[in-house]
Order: structure tokens, then sequence, then C-alpha cells
């Protein structure tokens, strides 16, 4: 039981590093695309940062609950599913 619990936590540690990774890599994106607000590719590169976020989150918590669940032996809360993500034109 304790080896899946470290595990999860290893997979938790691991995603977060991918969590800062994505950050760093979409703050140099929209650093060299200009210092023009209005740059229309500017809005879709945060939409998918806060999307790929997002997503990370759900992972994460459920990670930290299936670790919590191997840990003590309690079942974790149950998360609501999320719907897709849509995205709504700029035009």
């Amino acid at each position: 039981m304790l080896d899946k619990a470290a595990r999860m936590n290893e997979i938790k540690r691991r995603l977060m590093e991918l969590n800062r990774e994505i950050t760093e890599t979409m703050a140099e994106m929209v650093e060299t695309a200009g210092e023009d607000p209005h740059w229309e590719g500017l809005a879709d590169l945060k939409a998918e940062r806060n999307a790929a976020r997002l997503a990370l989150n759900n992972v994460c918590a459920t990670a930290q609950a299936t670790a919590m669940e191997f840990s003590s032996g309690i079942k974790p809360p149950r998360f609501p599913r999320r719907r897709s993500i849509q995205r709504h034109s700029t035009a």
C-alpha cells in the first residue's frame, strides 16, 4: 500500500514540474510574440495555457485523492467530471 502512495506522490511531483515547464514555455512564447496586446495569437496562447493548467489540476487532484486512498484506506471524495472546454472565437 505504501509503495503505491509513494508512487502516486512521485507522479504528482512530476506533474507539478510539468506545470512549471508549461508556465515558463508559455511565458516565453508570449514574450517572443511581441509587446502588442492586440496580437491575434495571444488569446489563443492564453486559452491553451489555461486549458493545460485545468487538465493538469484535475490530474493532480485525482493523483492526490488516489494517494490518500492508498495511504489511509479512506475513499477519496468523488470529483465531478468537467465538460469539455469550448473555445470562444475572438473573430
